[in-house]
């Protein structure tokens, strides 16, 4: 398991929420964990067993392969840059990862994010008003925030609530200079958000 510095600050315009840049070709998985199992890798705590991840779309195995919910695999590659970049806030868990005609893909590992930060804080993101494609107006959310004294100096870390994989500048700079492919990157103070009425 890779833990954190230590660190207790952050600039929140230092942090990116990972996000799947839809690649059309790009393998993506379904997997065979239970609700608990799910529920406990939200908590960044790994399946004890083989996970069993098949295809369900696309074909080439990239550096991250995305899944459901809470599942992203990373390849040996990426996972040997992690570390030898000391990047921390995530382990790993034994995959079975199954391709195009049932054709198994060796040199994955389940990804589990291990390192935190306190919840979003909704409501000190500035919202504002935009003209609907029906005609209507509608409310968009603009920026994610959380208390960067909650942050527990991961580079890798979920907020408390979440599956939302945040990274630091660090980790950016990391995936952008070794070319890792499948991963997509946004600063969390950029983000947009519909509004929603429960909301």
């Amino acid at each position: 398991m890779q833990r954190s510095r230590g660190t207790t600050s952050l600039d929140l315009s230092d942090v990116y929420e990972l996000i799947d840049p839809l690649a059309s070709n790009a393998l993506r998985v379904d997997d065979d964990l239970s609700d608990e199992e799910s529920m406990a890798l939200e908590r960044g705590i790994p399946p004890a067993r083989v996970v069993r991840c098949s295809r369900f779309q696309g074909r080439t195995p990239e550096d991250l392969v995305w899944g459901g919910v809470v599942v992203c695999l990373a390849s040996e590659r990426l996972l040997e840059l992690l570390t030898a970049h000391r990047v921390t806030g995530w382990t790993t868990y034994q995959v079975e990862l199954v391709g195009a005609k049932k054709a198994r893909i060796p040199g994955y590992r389940g990804l589990a994010v291990t390192g935190r930060c306190g919840p979003i804080q909704r409501e000190r993101s500035r919202v504002v008003e935009l003209r609907a494609p029906s005609g209507g107006l509608a409310k968009e959310r603009i920026g994610l925030h959380f208390d960067p004294a909650s942050w527990d100096g991961s580079d890798v870390f979920f907020p408390h609530g979440t599956v939302h994989p945040f990274i630091t500048a660090r980790v950016v700079a990391l995936l952008e200079r070794e070319r890792v492919t499948n991963v997509g990157w946004e600063r969390i103070l950029d983000v947009r958000q519909l509004v929603y009425d429960e909301d």
